[in-house]
């Protein structure tokens, strides 16, 4: 016996069929969200670090008398580059959290300190070498 397909069903299989697309390209997005865009790769900052904070390229520098912390420009609420400092805060351009100079939110949405990131000192070149991953 012959099933006719009505008007309504086909309608409903060309929507599915088209946001399969959607959806596969979101879970690819949600798949490499962790690592937030950045590869594996090392970076070699010049050792002449003034005072307070910083940003270069991928990392945000805070010095003080206490020594030097590097952090992740990532925002931990959903990962656009920090790449703003006011009135010694980080500010994030997406959807204004705020950050302290040891990484640590201020004001919302972000929740959650900004990444620590290790590093070496390379003195023959006088260099901060981090390692991104």
């Amino acid at each position: 016996m012959k099933h006719k397909l009505n008007r309504k069903d086909f309608l409903r299989g060309i929507l599915y069929f088209m946001l399969l697309p959607f959806f596969l390209i979101v879970h690819r997005m949600l798949k490499g969200h962790q690592r937030f865009g950045i590869k594996d790769r090392v970076l070699r900052i010049p050792n002449s670090i003034p005072n307070g904070l910083s940003i270069y390229d991928d990392v945000i520098l805070s010095k003080s008398q206490d020594g030097l912390m590097i952090y992740s420009s990532r925002c931990t609420h959903l990962g656009c580059k920090i790449n703003t400092i006011e009135n010694g805060e980080l500010i994030c351009p997406c959807h204004g959290s705020k950050y302290n100079d040891k990484g640590e939110p201020i004001k919302g949405p972000s929740i959650k300190k900004l990444a620590s990131l290790d590093y070496e000192i390379d003195s023959s070149n006088n260099e901060l070498i981090i390692q991104l991953s």
